[in-house]
Order: structure tokens, then sequence, then C-alpha cells
């Protein structure tokens, strides 16, 4: 059998079948609860070709280094770049004199704790611009949530509550501020309208160069 027939079957309450090309090349394929396994596995070999294309593009893309957590290894904050310093006097991470210090005896869990770290600034930055937008907006959003989604930056729940992904903590701010806006402008065009589209450009001028940055760089900001 093909690799191509290699999937990740998900079944749910959706009516059609789907397929989605996830960024290492994993094939994914979304079905109703009672579609026929055989049915599914025709839908996935009459899509060979588009597989095929689809996966070589992804697997074209730049991947994501896996982190090794060494003195001098760059973490993104904010766009900017910063080394990373293992120090044996720290008790806490943090940015000083332009490094970013974690202590030593966390080595083992540099990842985990530099993780929730990130999600403290992140919250932090999402709560400013939320704040800030929401009166030139006029919106009052439910609050919101930290995510961590493979190929979602932001969503807008339908009770209000809007969903930012952590990782866009490590983009320039002029990107955070972008999906910020674009989000909360959701809570009152519930689409992709012209009208949607210029609310977005009246608060970010630069909105399609900020979508291109993210797509650019997405595999950069990862832990």
């Amino acid at each position: 059998m093909s690799d191509y027939h290699k999937f990740l079957l998900v079944r749910s309450a959706r009516k059609t079948l789907m397929m989605v090309m996830k960024e290492d090349g994993a094939l994914v394929v979304r079905s109703p609860r009672h579609t026929p396994i055989e049915r599914i596995r025709q839908f996935v070999t009459d899509s060979t070709d588009w597989i095929e294309r689809k996966r070589a593009r992804m697997l074209s893309r730049p991947q994501p280094r896996v982190k090794s957590f060494t003195d001098g290894e760059e973490f993104l904050l904010l766009g900017r770049l910063y080394p990373l310093r293992l120090s044996d006097n720290a008790y806490r991470i943090g940015i000083i004199d332009n490094e970013l210090i974690c202590p030593r005896l966390w080595l083992e869990l540099a990842a985990v704790k530099l993780v929730a770290w990130y999600k403290n600034e992140a919250r932090r930055q999402f709560n400013e611009r939320c704040t800030r937008f929401a009166p030139i907006i006029g919106v009052e959003p439910r609050g919101f949530r930290l995510t961590s989604p493979d190929r979602r930056w932001g969503s807008c729940g339908s009770k209000g509550t809007l969903n930012f992904n952590w990782r866009l903590v490590m983009a320039p701010p002029e990107v955070i501020d972008y999906v910020v806006v674009h989000e909360m402008i959701h809570l009152k065009h519930f689409n992709h309208s012209p009208e949607f589209w210029k609310a977005v450009e009246s608060l970010a001028p630069d909105f399609k160069r900020h979508q291109a940055w993210l797509k650019t760089n997405k595999h950069r900001l990862i832990i």
C-alpha cells in the first residue's frame, strides 16, 4: 500500500469528508461518525495526486529546529532574538542584559519551564492589547484564552471569548497587534466580508505584510 494511504482518522459530527495536511507531511482525514472505512479509503485513494502535491509543498518549507537548551541558543520574544544563558545563580527565567536567563538547575525541565514563562508573557501582551483595542473597536470581549493549535493564530468564539496562540508572543509587536485586531473585529463582523477587512485595515494598515510574516516565520515560533 502506498504511503499516501496512511492517515490519521478523526470522526466527528461533521457532514462531509475532508483532508488536512499537517506541517510534517502527515495526512489527517476528518469524517462523519458513521462513514464506512472503505468509503474513506477510497476518498484518500482518489486524492493521491492532491496528497502528493500538498505533501511536497509542505516538506519544501523550512522545518522547525528542535531546541537543545544550550548556552547561546537563540530564543524569540516580541520579534527579538535573545541568547539563552544557563545560570547557577538564577532562580527564575527572565530577560537580563539582553540575555534569556534560565536557572541551570532547571535544565532537565527547561522546555516545560520556558513554555510556562512564555505563556505568562503572552497573557500580559494579549491583556494589554485587548484592553487597548476594545474601546477603539467598540466591543467588549468576554476575556481570552491561550491555545496552541498547529494551524491557527487566533479565533473568536461564538460567546465572545477570544482565543490566541501563545506562540504569538515570539512575533513582532505589530504582528501581535494585527492578530488581536483581527479577532476582536470578528466580534462585530462574523465573517471575512469587505467590511471586515476594511475595519482591520483601519487599525492594521500593513496587515498583509503581517500575514506574510507569520506564514514565512511560523517554523521559528517554537520551543
